[in-house]
């Protein structure tokens, strides 16, 4: 029913059909194509590819823990890391094609791809102490109307979305950054094309 309309005025009739929702206390089955418009009416999501269910779950579970790479993208989850994890410590350890090591919750193992959403990146300068944090050099840092946009080169390119007020204690470009990200932060996929050969030793 949104299909078609201006930003401005989507957002005020998703509003809109929310509380109709509310107020008459039935279901409402929604359709688009577009994840804000999901994120605002919705309760639940079901996301679908070719013609079948993939994922359903609270916008929360959509956004957070994508079931596979699909989910992942479509969700526009902007970090897709590669890598090979092996069993740990409370989860599994992905050491990444680009370099680093990244704890997860997720048990598996063999190649995977490590999903982590953008706003669960955390950036500080990197003062050399030792830990497990990822260490890159930080190489763009772009200002939204929402967020401050920070990419960081690790071997591969990570991103973060910070506050603005994070943003102001950011070192220059070009600085050595650490990123610390969350064990239970990392989604670990593998439907990737190669997910069936066994890692490399």
């Amino acid at each position: 029913p949104l299909a078609a309309l201006d930003e401005s005025p989507r957002s005020g009739l998703a509003l809109g059909l929310r509380e109709i929702q509310r107020s008459v206390g039935g279901t409402f089955v929604h359709v688009c194509h577009n994840l804000e418009e999901a994120l605002d009416v919705a309760d639940r999501i079901a996301i679908i590819a070719d013609g079948a269910i993939v994922q359903v779950g609270t916008p929360e579970e959509i956004l957070y823990r994508p079931n596979c790479l699909f989910v992942a993208r479509f969700t526009r989850t902007r970090n897709l890391l590669s890598g090979c994890a092996r069993p740990g410590q409370g989860g599994a350890v992905v050491a990444l094609d680009g370099g680093g090591v990244l704890p997860s919750t997720a048990n598996t193992s063999g190649k995977v791809v490590a999903s982590v959403r953008p706003e669960r990146v955390r950036v500080r300068t990197h003062d050399g102490s030792p830990g497990s944090e990822l260490r890159g050099r930080l190489v763009r840092v772009c200002g939204k109307p929402g967020h401050v946009e920070v990419e960081v080169d690790i071997g591969a390119k990570v991103v973060a979305y910070l506050g603005h007020g994070e943003a102001k204690s950011l070192p220059a470009l070009g600085a050595s950054v650490a990123l610390d990200i969350a064990p239970e932060d990392v989604c670990l996929h593998t439907d990737s094309p190669d997910s069936s050969r066994a890692c490399e030793t």
